[in-house]
């Protein structure tokens, strides 16, 4: 179980690279064996950039080193959000249905499942891009939508395995003080 209350160490996330992936497990078991002491080390799985038996064999690699697996569905990259997914999407079903606009429990649930069925360690609310074009208002609405989404994700949460929240903002809007007040 992970334990982000009691461990004061910070935390060094290794992110599966698009290419050239091959030798982060031996990364990541250099820098656990050799900071211990000092730092925790984990991964981020960028789920919808790899086929499901390269994701597979990553989080095989990574496991031996570290118990901090995190499993990226990348929902920002929908077709429905951002739409920059890659070729490899395709090979998940939920990035290839339609995005629900009131999501239910039933396909949080199924995002969650998959995150677990690749190893995750910690779970990430099933989240797309925020649209941040939209009126203080609208985005005040898709903010609520997406804090119900995270609640959804924490009551259905029937693991030890901490939630987190994942939010994705466009940059340019973050760049703006006064919009980062709204997330107060």
């Amino acid at each position: 179980m992970i334990n982000f209350t009691n461990d004061t160490r910070p935390i060094f996330l290794v992110h599966q690279s698009y290419q050239q992936r091959n030798r982060l497990a031996e990364c990541i078991e250099y820098l656990s064996t050799s900071f211990a002491s000092e730092l925790r080390v984990g991964t981020i799985v960028r789920l919808p950039t790899l086929p499901p038996q390269s994701a597979e064999k990553y989080v095989d690699g990574c496991s031996e080193h570290t118990n901090l697996i995190i499993v990226d569905p990348e929902l920002y990259k929908h077709k429905d959000s951002m739409g920059t997914a890659s070729a490899a999407a395709g090979n998940y079903t939920f990035m290839n249905e339609d995005l629900p606009e009131d999501p239910d429990d039933e396909w949080v649930e199924s995002i969650l499942d998959k995150q677990r069925d690749y190893g995750a360690s910690v779970l990430l609310t099933p989240s797309w891009m925020l649209n941040t074009d939209a009126n203080t208002y609208s985005l005040r609405r898709e903010l609520r939508n997406q804090l119900e989404v995270a609640q959804k994700t924490v009551l259905l949460n029937d693991t030890e395995a901490p939630t987190l929240i994942n939010l994705t903002l466009h940059y340019s809007w973050l760049a703006i003080e006064e919009n980062l007040n709204l997330l107060h």
